[in-house]
């Protein structure tokens, strides 16, 4: 990891409903600033890997059949980390895609910036020192199975999980499209354009709730985009 990177590292018991948005709006910010990258362009996300020392391999893993579209690795012995993505589109967003393949392969690439960032969130949950395995600060079974913990413990474990994950996208959504740079901004396929992203991801940095969308060069594409 380089010396320009964020000294941040949160906890499962840091997040609350009320100071999530904000901690994640805080360090994004602090992303973009300690890798140069001026708010009112889009990510140069090669620049952001190699600042806090990341990897990203692209690989079908289960996003069409269960939505596990990205996965973080911890490297031994070394204070780096491999983000594995699926950019295929799950069944569950299929629906909302229309156009040429053309359009889908943007999409595509555009999910892949998307993701990558989120897994990018998460690296935070680590402490990190030259040389070593980052350590992660709280347990998480492997997949996420929590079947042989009491019921307490499974809505004590998804409450945290839907704190950290919620961290996470709002980390990517605003490393992505910087909340800044839309003041004078409010059509998604411009902002879409300008930052890389999906018209989806655009159309909730704008609006921060659901929405239907209609293309204004095809009226027939259409879309539903929830938070």
């Amino acid at each position: 990891m380089t010396h320009e990177w964020p000294d941040f590292v949160f906890r499962d018991t840091d997040l609350t409903p009320r100071n999530t948005k904000p901690l994640a709006l805080e360090l994004a910010n602090e992303v973009r600033e300690d890798s140069a990258q001026p708010f009112n362009e889009a990510l140069e996300l090669a620049t952001v890997l190699r600042q806090g020392s990341l990897a990203l391999r692209v690989n079908n893993i289960d996003a069409v059949k269960d939505d596990t579209v990205g996965m973080l690795f911890a490297l031994p012995d070394r204070d780096r980390f491999d983000i594995v993505v699926d950019p295929r589109t799950p069944k569950r967003v299929a629906p909302m895609l229309c156009g040429s393949d053309t359009d889908k392969k943007i999409y595509r690439q555009r999910r892949k910036r998307h993701i990558t960032c989120h897994e990018i969130g998460h690296t935070f949950s680590y402490i990190r020192a030259q040389g070593q395995e980052p350590q992660a600060t709280y347990y998480r079974p492997p997949h996420n199975d929590y079947s042989y913990s009491s019921e307490q413990q499974r809505i004590a474990y998804k409450t945290r999980d839907g704190l950290v994950e919620k961290f996470c996208e709002e980390f990517a959504r605003q490393l992505l499209v910087p909340k800044e740079s839309l003041r004078r901004m409010n059509n998604p396929e411009r902002v879409a354009k300008k930052f890389n992203v999906s018209l989806a991801l655009a159309a909730l940095s704008i609006s921060g709730r659901p929405m239907v969308i209609i293309s204004s060069q095809d009226p027939s594409r259409w879309f539903y985009v929830a938070p």
